[in-house]
């Protein structure tokens, strides 16, 4: 199922606690798939109800800093593998803006340092003597 993207996501490590606001089910902890302006997306092994209100909680180590706020379930799919896994996109309703923004602008940074390593020539080994 192709879905609408309206901000570029940025695939950044890292870890989501997501609480539902209803009380029904304990707090969920995830694996952080990826971030953009909008929100976020996690890989879990519980499901949660599109639509519903999750209080959140992010870090990663890139940002340093714990991202939260409250933000609603879009989807919450389930992943076909031997493990019951779900993917969990959550868009933004109540977050500091100027954190995500300074997040994705660190991980552009350091791609940009990776691949700048990756790209400078290699020293020919001389050997031993």
């Amino acid at each position: 199922m192709h879905q609408a993207r309206n901000h570029a996501r940025h695939e950044i490590e890292g870890f989501a606690n997501l609480m539902p606001e209803s009380g029904a089910q304990q707090a969920i902890r995830g694996i952080l798939a990826n971030l953009s302006f909008g929100g976020f997306c996690v890989r879990a092994n519980h499901r949660l109800e599109p639509g519903s209100v999750v209080a959140f909680d992010v870090l990663t180590e890139v940002c340093g800093e714990h991202l939260t706020g409250k933000g609603k379930v879009k989807y919450s799919n389930e992943l076909k593998r031997h493990d019951s896994s779900f993917v969990i996109g959550i868009e933004f309703l109540e977050v500091n803006k100027p954190l995500v923004i300074n997040c994705m602008d660190l991980h552009k940074a350091q791609l940009l340092r990776r691949k700048q390593e990756y790209a400078k020539p290699k020293q020919k080994y001389e050997g031993p003597f």
